[in-house]
């Protein structure tokens, strides 16, 4: 049996201490272990920081100190006229000699910036396309679906089992169809996508899909946890009407009589849900009585 905090702290059994004594003080080692990540978290952002200042640096040093190696080591260099060069002259020569070396280098990490850059660029625009891609898609997903609310809500009526347009009803569905299924692709926030779902059960459940009645019933049921997670009475209300319309289960039938009576005992009804609600209740405890019956 799992036990809380509290009864671990009382000194009382543990799973993790079969026979029953205290469990080993682990302190130490984690205070050594959080403060080695703490350090690590504070240092490791300062190291990254100045570690091209320091890589630089020391490629100058390293240009410079070979080239004063090789020059000490060289034997004695003669100019042009046959003459020894002094140590000045050296030393001129050493400094040229470097600084058109430290130009290639700076070349060098030029064109590795530049090709950096390039690299940064590509993954920002192919994260900006995916972005704009995800908002089209959401776009279009949410006015399909709205197309698809008004054009079910001019073929229907709120206490009516059918449609007063079944040809229009039909466009209804197809659009809240691809609206939802959209939505879905582009991974939108769950209201969003539950609003789009519930257009689609709703209009679906009056246009009369048999073929669908299992995917229906258990899309409204995701809506009833839905509706009372987020206090959505047209969710709740969609529940109803798939349940008038296609269930057969005497408990989700009594379940469903009870959604109704709560929706109905709610003050934020608009008059529509109302009516609604009331057509759901009456013809549910007709259904339930002709199964009894």
């Amino acid at each position: 049996m799992r036990r809380s905090h509290h009864e671990r702290c009382a000194g009382l059994p543990s799973e993790s201490s079969p026979g029953g004594g205290p469990e080993p003080n682990l302190h130490g080692a984690n205070a050594d272990k959080l403060w080695y990540a703490n350090y690590m978290s504070n240092v490791e952002p300062k190291i990254k920081t100045a570690l091209p200042y320091v890589v630089f640096v020391s490629m100058v040093a390293l240009v410079l100190a070979s080239a004063w190696h090789i020059f000490a080591a060289a034997p004695e260099v003669k100019g042009l006229d046959g003459k020894v060069l002094s140590l000045a002259d050296r030393a001129t020569l050493l400094f040229g000699t470097a600084t058109v070396a430290l130009v290639l280098v700076t070349l060098l990490i030029g064109i590795i910036a530049i090709i950096e850059w390039q690299r940064l660029k590509r993954t920002f625009q192919q994260a900006i396309d995916e972005k704009l891609t995800n908002l089209d898609t959401r776009t279009e997903g949410r006015l399909s679906s709205l197309l698809g609310f008004a054009l079910g809500d001019l073929s229907t009526e709120p206490d009516q089992l059918e449609a007063t347009n079944r040809n229009r009803l039909a466009y209804a569905v197809s659009y809240c169809q691809a609206g939802y299924d959209l939505l879905k692709k582009a991974e939108e926030e769950r209201k969003p996508t539950l609003q789009a779902l519930n257009n689609l059960v709703y209009y679906s459940c009056i246009y009369g899909e048999p073929w669908k009645s299992k995917y229906l019933l258990q899309q409204a049921r995701l809506l009833l946890e839905a509706g009372s997670e987020f206090g959505s009475l047209d969710f709740l209300l969609t529940y109803c009407r798939a349940i008038l319309r296609y269930g057969e289960d005497r408990k989700e039938i009594d379940n469903a009589i009870s959604v109704a009576e709560s929706v109905l005992s709610s003050n934020k009804l608009t008059d529509n849900q109302k009516r609604e609600a009331r057509f759901y209740l009456a013809a549910l405890t007709l259904k339930r009585d002709e199964k009894e019956s």
